[in-house]
């Protein structure tokens, strides 16, 4: 057996265990529902990839206004010298734009990644999706001291 399909079977696998939980919490009380990630995540498009690519761009477009904005008007009430903006103004603004865009498009794409591995939601729908992207958005992109 090749290692790519043992890989497969792990993961195959995995996807059961995770679905025997989910019917064991919906015993409990945490039902899953029927509805899409199309009808609760991204209902301006019924495509998942395009829905990424989409908060993608928006995130980007607004977190590059908003960091910008926020970053050269605090380095001009500090009365900071021009180099400062050219050494230290837009290496945060670019790092703050990657640390948003990165935890909207990890967000979304493990939103729609728990529906279709699940084949459903439950009433812990976004918290997963959520934590999965924070923790890769502060990991590789968020400075190590903040």
């Amino acid at each position: 057996m090749s290692s790519e399909k043992r890989w497969q079977d792990e993961i195959i696998s995995l996807l059961k265990t995770l679905r025997q939980l989910l019917r064991s919490l919906a015993r409990l009380g945490f039902t899953t529902s029927s509805l899409t990630c199309y009808e609760l995540g991204h209902t301006w498009t019924p495509y998942c990839r395009q829905a990424s690519k989409d908060v993608f761009f928006s995130a980007l477009k607004y977190s590059l206004k908003i960091y910008s904005s926020l970053y050269v008007v605090t380095a001009l009430l500090k009365r900071k010298k021009i180099n400062y903006y050219v050494e230290v103004v837009w290496k945060d603004v670019l790092r703050s734009t990657a640390f948003l865009t990165a935890n909207a498009i990890c967000f979304m794409s493990a939103f729609c990644s728990w529906s279709h591995m699940m084949g459903g939601y439950n009433k812990t729908i976004a918290y997963l999706p959520a934590l999965f992207a924070s923790a890769f958005a502060l990991r590789f992109i968020e400075r190590t001291s903040r």
